[in-house]
């Protein structure tokens, strides 16, 4: 328990038991370092930077004493649980030091907690955040020398397995009335399919569409397909002054800056270089600001207002089809 001034912090020092819970001191101690990991930008959750799928199993021996060491390095409060075990959460009250089956890793902080392993065959040990879970931070503690339950024969492994390697579908809709825009991503931990297009109810347009790798959290190469249909023209005397009308191969590479601008490098199979930075403002509550510019010198501002989950109203400019505004649905 720390105190500041009347403040109490409020921690597991405050817990201790009526009897103390210590373990036989003759039986060997086995330490795990376990790093809680991942990334609230994407929604990947790790033990260790590794998924279930890359790293399932803890392998221990009965008869021991299992000692986990819980480093929390995100911004998340992870509460683990740990399947048929009680645990010892190591605090000030020594002998005494709490039992628990769940224990809650406040953000940036480390916790130890220790356990006699009396039990045989395989114990899940995850985030009791079922969305942390189902990304992959989770482990299966699993006891040497035993088998698998063979009640368990109806649910192999490696279903539980896919879990982390779900993919999810998002995106969004927005007619306007002097442009329509659609964005689609179909994405999973280590990858995603995105497209990406506009349209002024005439003859211009733009899409896109790619497939990108992660590397690490911010990093992603692609390959994929544009096609453009845009004209441009002299703002002063009317004049066309470029144009542009190609279906093409593209690649390239994107890279998340800080406050959160994604660059955008890619040339197309003419050998045609583009470099694009786009991103969103928070400004109010319900209120964002987007923006993107690139080196073909167009550029697109748009404020968006939130009017409940799935809609908002959007309107702004557009360097190639003027000013106007709408209705965006996301889904």
């Amino acid at each position: 328990m720390g105190k500041t001034d009347s403040l109490t912090i409020f921690n597991y020092d405050l817990l201790s038991a009526k009897q103390k819970t210590t373990f036989d001191s003759s039986k060997p101690v086995r330490t795990v370092h376990l790093k809680l990991t991942g990334s609230m930008f994407r929604y990947v959750w790790s033990i260790n930077n590794q998924v279930l799928s890359q790293a399932d199993k803890i392998s221990i021996k009965k008869g021991e004493v299992v000692r986990f060491e819980l480093e929390n390095t995100t911004m998340m409060n992870h509460p683990m649980h740990l399947h048929g075990h009680y645990f010892r959460v190591l605090n000030k009250n020594g002998d005494f030091s709490p039992l628990k089956h769940t224990l809650d890793v406040p953000p940036m902080t480390s916790i130890t907690i220790e356990f006699d392993a009396t039990e045989e065959k395989d114990w899940f040990f995850h985030c009791h955040i079922l969305y942390h879970m189902m990304s992959g931070m989770a482990r299966v503690v699993t006891y040497e020398g035993s088998s698998r339950d063979t009640s368990l024969s109806r649910y192999p492994l490696k279903n539980l397995l896919k879990e982390d390697k779900m993919w999810f579908f998002y995106g969004s809709i927005a007619a306007k009335s002097h442009m329509a825009e659609a964005k689609a991503n179909f994405i999973n931990r280590s990858s995603a399919i995105r497209f990406e297009g506009n349209y002024n109810y005439g003859s211009q347009y733009e899409a896109n569409i790619s497939y990108e790798r992660y590397i690490g959290d911010w990093l992603r190469p692609y390959i994929g397909f544009g096609a453009v249909k845009q004209r441009y023209y002299n703002i002063f005397n009317g004049e066309k002054t470029f144009e542009q009308d190609f279906d093409l191969p593209v690649i390239g590479v994107r890279y998340t800056l800080p406050f959160f601008v994604d660059a955008d490098l890619r040339v197309n199979s003419k050998g045609r270089v583009r470099f694009a930075l786009e991103g969103e403002e928070w400004l109010l509550p319900k209120l964002f600001f987007n923006w993107r510019i690139n080196t073909d010198k167009e550029y697109h501002l748009d404020l968006e207002y939130m009017l409940g989950k799935y809609i908002s109203l959007s309107g702004g400019y557009d360097s190639r089809y003027k000013l106007g505004g709408g209705l965006l649905v996301r889904f």
